[in-house]
């Protein structure tokens, strides 16, 4: 949708509809506030469903009873820390919130220095300002997506400039049981917006200190000269007041002396590389593979993983995104080509049963 030609045929249709000088100096202010931030006007919950291209009591199926439109799942957390619940969107409401995503919150600037979830940015913006620091603090918010509630959701509709009835609208469309529902498209965005002033205040802190300061979604990193107990005290007391927690059990203090890895990526020797340990593992299964055949090294390893190769080959391709090694193009090119055996085999033995048949 190109929002500035939808927005000018809104503002047609008001001078066509609407009468009397007061309600037209309304509309007129409430739609430039819209224009002024390219966002598109939306005037009642009629226009909404015209916008959203879904009939209004289909989305009102979806305001007061959102449950229905999810598929609730668990998938286990990193180093088998427990397991987390997904809910993700299905039918009319994932289109719904795609819809909110592309037309309105993609056109909502996040802090510079949000780098998750964020288009044209990686991991690697979040670690590169790190390098060449002696200490590094590492700060996890605990249960990030489920402490935004409701009413954080909707003032990010109402500072946009929305109503209150539009806000309330879009607000139960994007959260469910209150809060924001892991698993949906307009979830890590909304998430970046609300965390805005969390992140103007901890870089302010961080400035006035001569630290760095980047945030990967729920990740917080601070660097520089020395990190003090006083500061993580300060850093402490900013987050809680933001309505968020710490993690304690992912808080961490690196010194001189200790492996420093920033979201995946170490950066101990003041360069971005893959950690040694995850590099070992890759290449150890990859030289079993090569060796003894891919089904072969699953018998040996006693355990059945159908996509071991395509995850491998996803892995190397990050190693490659973050070194761009001889190494990791090596292991690449070994993965394409056993990939392609074991395609060619699994082809070969379904024409043999055809034959067979």
């Amino acid at each position: 949708m190109e929002t500035a030609k939808y927005n000018l045929n809104i503002q047609r249709l008001i001078e066509d509809t609407f009468r009397g000088e007061k309600t037209l100096n309304a509309l007129n202010i409430y739609s430039k506030g819209l224009i002024n931030k390219n966002l598109p006007i939306i005037l009642s919950k009629d226009h909404l469903a015209s916008l959203l291209g879904h009939p209004l009591n289909l989305i009102n199926n979806v305001i007061y009873s959102p449950e229905s439109f999810y598929r609730s799942f668990y998938i286990p957390k990193k180093n088998n820390n427990g397991k987390r619940v997904i809910h993700a969107p299905k039918g009319i409401l994932l289109d719904l919130q795609q819809k909110i995503y592309e037309y309105i919150l993609s056109a909502i600037p996040v802090h510079e220095k949000a780098t998750g979830y964020v288009a044209n940015k990686t991991i690697k913006d979040n670690a590169i300002p790190h390098l060449n620091t002696n200490e590094i603090l590492k700060v996890d918010l605990k249960d990030f997506f489920p402490s935004i509630n409701f009413n954080r959701v909707i003032n990010v509709f109402l500072k946009a400039g929305y109503t209150r009835d539009i806000s309330f609208s879009l607000a139960r469309i994007c959260t469910l049981h209150n809060s924001l529902p892991q698993g949906a498209p307009t979830s890590p965005i909304l998430s970046n917006l609300i965390i805005k002033r969390l992140d103007i205040r901890l870089e302010k802190l961080s400035k006035k200190l001569k630290l760095n300061y980047t945030r990967y979604a729920d990740d917080l990193t601070f660097s520089g000269d020395s990190i003090t107990i006083s500061f993580l005290h300060y850093v402490k007391s900013i987050i809680n007041s933001e309505g968020f927690k710490v993690n304690k059990k992912k808080l961490r203090i690196l010194r001189k002396s200790h492996k420093k890895v920033i979201t995946g990526i170490s950066i101990t020797n003041n360069e971005l590389k893959v950690p040694r340990e995850k590099k070992r593992i890759v290449r150890q299964a990859v030289y079993f593979i090569k060796k003894h055949g891919f089904l072969n090294h699953l018998e040996h390893i006693d355990r059945f993983d159908p996509i071991m190769l395509e995850k491998l080959l996803g892995y190397a391709y990050y190693w490659k995104f973050i070194e761009d090694s001889e190494s990791s193009k090596s292991i690449i090119s070994v993965l394409k080509l056993e990939i392609a055996k074991l395609n060619s085999s699994t082809s070969n033995l379904h024409t043999h049963l055809e034959f067979v048949k």
